[in-house]
């Protein structure tokens, strides 16, 4: 039987040191996601009721961006086995990037009924209901991920749902976890701007003094905000 990939877990995001850079990494990427179609369709010649290897296709076909294949193929790893909540997954995520979002609700609802421990449908139905700005079930969503992996980083998403619903005391206690498993300028950015929407106006110049030392940017971004 074809091995599983480990589909679906995030990029890793790597310093490059020019645009050139970024556009060979992207031609490699494409390259081994090339390969990987074709030894999932070797794995499918030889076995064609091999459900991993049409999740693996599927899978190597949503990394290429080519979202229609990608769903085909995971429809008939399903097809042979209903229980492969990976292939929902990777439906769920060709729709949402497809700006499908209501159709990927439905297959992070189907995956997570196969597989309720597994953060990962639960952070994209609340990327997902955020989309289509649900945000209180987009709330929900996240929470459940966070509960199941609070090590994966999913509170800044938490936090932005909050204050979406201008929960700004909950997105304030988010964005709090969020620092401090990841202190980068994003981060401490959107602690800042809650701090500043519940009046607190030094608490969120403490996190402008804390980001001019790592990214002006966003540190002129928070100053401008605070006193516009």
């Amino acid at each position: 039987m074809a091995a599983l990939y480990l589909v679906l877990t995030g990029g890793m995001s790597l310093a490059k040191d020019s645009d050139a850079d970024e556009i060979q990494v992207a031609k490699d990427d494409n390259y081994y996601y090339m390969k990987d179609v074709e030894k999932a369709k070797e794995a499918i010649r030889t076995n064609p009721d091999d459900a991993i290897a049409y999740c693996n296709l599927g899978y190597a076909y949503h990394s290429l961006g080519k979202y229609k294949k990608a769903i085909e193929a995971c429809r008939q790893a399903i097809k042979i086995d209903p229980n492969d909540s990976y292939s929902y997954q990777i439906i769920g995520n060709a729709y949402r990037l497809s700006g499908r979002n209501k159709e990927a609700v439905k297959e992070y609802i189907h995956s997570i009924k196969i597989d309720p421990d597994n953060s990962f449908p639960h952070y994209w139905l609340g990327l997902a209901y955020s989309n289509l700005s649900m945000y209180k079930k987009a709330v929900e969503s996240y929470k459940q991920a966070v509960r199941i992996a609070p090590a994966n980083g999913y509170q800044d998403s938490l936090g932005m749902a909050y204050s979406n619903l201008g929960m700004y005391k909950e997105a304030v206690e988010a964005f709090k976890q969020a620092v401090r498993r990841f202190p980068d300028a994003e981060n401490h950015f959107n602690l800042g701007s809650a701090y500043h929407f519940l009046n607190d106006r030094s608490s969120s110049l403490e996190q402008y003094k804390i980001l001019k030392s790592i990214d002006a940017e966003k540190a002129n971004e928070l100053f401008n905000l605070i006193y516009k």
